[in-house]
């Protein structure tokens, strides 16, 4: 509804209480009872227009963060969106993969790293006077809890003290032995995602020589009909030129088709920039 106002959200939310005190007090000496909302817009001889002063709209991440405080979920977007290639490129895994006690298919204790937004964390103290963090982490797949002993919340503090930020999270899987009960994670070490992420893989760069045809011919069978939003192009060693692949257009590069085109051309050979 707010999309088809003519001033955004953050202008709005700046203006409104100045523009109602503004109606109100120019109208209160014709009311006799109480008055509705709708009262104050219907009249039309209250000129507001020169008090909105019209300021830059909220970044998308604030966006979203007032989005889920006031429905409980994201609606137009996740604050995720913008790793998505870099968690789906480089295997991390997603909390949709681990949460659920019965479909998960990791061992307990397995080491998992994922990349996740801080939902909530409440402290405890222990009988030892030690402090434990519970903490919500959720991706645009699922939510799961983090346990924080002391040590590790003692080095995390400040990084969760911060709002709205990208973490990485190393953790041992915990699984529940009630299958109507989530998993859980016993959280090793947390990172800002956003200090070691780059945010868009643009190109792919796999290097071959010019005369290695049926290398080549198992590259372009790999990459056939996998559209997507990455450029791929050939850099041939002994020519030194660079070119793209005919007939095959951007691709979207996933864990398996890096596995394959690492075990055709060597690790060494497989560039994302």
């Amino acid at each position: 509804a707010f999309d088809t106002l003519p001033h955004n959200r953050r202008t709005l939310l700046n203006c409104y209480e100045e523009m109602y005190d503004i109606i109100n007090s120019n109208h209160n000496r014709h009311l006799d009872g109480q008055m509705g909302f709708f009262d104050f817009i219907e009249e039309k001889n209250t000129d507001t227009s020169g008090r909105i002063v019209t300021v830059p709209e909220f970044s998308s991440l604030h966006l979203m963060k007032l989005e889920k405080e006031a429905l409980g979920y994201y609606a137009t977007g996740h604050p995720l969106d913008g790793l998505d290639q870099y968690i789906r490129i480089n295997g991390f895994t997603r909390i949709s993969e681990i949460a659920d006690s019965e479909s998960c298919i990791l061992k307990n204790e397995s080491k998992i790293c994922i990349i996740a937004m801080l939902s909530s964390k409440k402290l405890h103290t222990t009988k030892n006077n030690k402090t434990m963090c519970f903490a919500l982490f959720e991706d645009s797949t699922g939510e799961i809890e983090g346990i924080l002993f002391d040590d590790v919340y003692s080095s995390s503090a400040s990084i969760l003290s911060e709002q709205d930020i990208p973490l990485m999270i190393f953790a041992t899987l915990s699984i529940s032995d009630n299958p109507e009960e989530q998993n859980k994670m016993i959280v090793n070490r947390i990172e800002r995602a956003d200090k070691i992420v780059p945010l868009d893989y643009k190109t792919l760069f796999i290097n071959v020589r010019s005369d290695e045809t049926e290398k080549i011919n198992a590259i372009i069978s790999i990459l056939s009909n996998k559209g997507g939003k990455e450029q791929v192009r050939l850099c041939f060693s002994d020519t030194r030129k660079v070119t793209v692949i005919n007939n095959i257009p951007n691709v979207n590069i996933t864990k398996e088709i890096l596995s394959k085109l690492v075990k055709i051309c060597g690790k060494s050979n497989i560039i994302l920039k």
